[in-house]
């Protein structure tokens, strides 16, 4: 039997806040393989890690992420006292411990993103992930070494098709969405599919 894969959503967000430094090194010591996060780009270009297009809901300010710089962000505070942090400082403290999934939430922070992890000779750590298809087009135009997964919340014959002319590496559906008959035809395609979305021990046995 393979080695169930443990991919720590926005890091540990049950234990700690989403997408922050303590999230991401509380799902390492809990033993995720991956952890995944999202991007957005800053007014003066830095990718900010940060689930919403607005610094609103976690933050204690208000706005867009490309309407603040990079200084006006880290001044913003979280819960707990912490401040969001850039693509890089993730990679100083995930590097050598586990893999990291980057998902892009607007397609103007893709170049940045791909140019911090050729910086930081992690393309083989990397998976660039998204519900934009021009996003996964091209990052593998960018640097075809990264393996790409598109996102989906549902399982349907049409997205492996879309996933495969891409050349995605990965699938990732909602695991609620997945059955044997949908597994067989991403193997048939050789696609690999990733779940999100279980949180449970119900619905990860399911899923093995």
């Amino acid at each position: 039997m393979q080695k169930l894969i443990i991919i720590g959503h926005r890091g540990a967000m049950a234990h700690k806040p989403e997408n922050t430094l303590s999230s991401f090194q509380k799902a390492i010591e809990l033993g995720a393989d991956v952890i995944e996060l999202d991007v957005y780009l800053s007014k003066d270009n830095h990718a900010i890690v940060i689930h919403d297009k607005s610094v609103d809901r976690t933050t204690n300010g208000k706005g867009n992420v490309n309407e603040l710089t990079l200084e006006e962000i880290k001044q913003l505070t979280v819960e707990e006292n912490e401040t969001i942090p850039t693509l890089q400082d993730v990679i100083d403290l995930a590097k050598g411990k586990c893999k990291i999934n980057i998902e892009v939430k607007d397609e103007k922070a893709l170049e940045e993103s791909i140019r911090i992890v050729k910086k930081n000779q992690l393309e083989d750590e990397v998976i660039i992930s998204s519900f934009i298809q021009d996003v996964i087009k091209k990052s593998k135009e960018i640097n075809s070494r990264i393996k790409t997964a598109l996102l989906f919340v549902t399982a349907e014959t049409k997205h492996l098709e879309l996933a495969n002319n891409l050349n995605a590496y990965y699938l990732h559906v909602h695991h609620s969405m997945i059955d044997k008959e949908f597994l067989e035809k991403a193997h048939n395609l050789n696609l690999k599919i990733n779940v999100w979305g279980a949180n449970n021990k119900k619905s990860v046995k399911k899923m093995v």
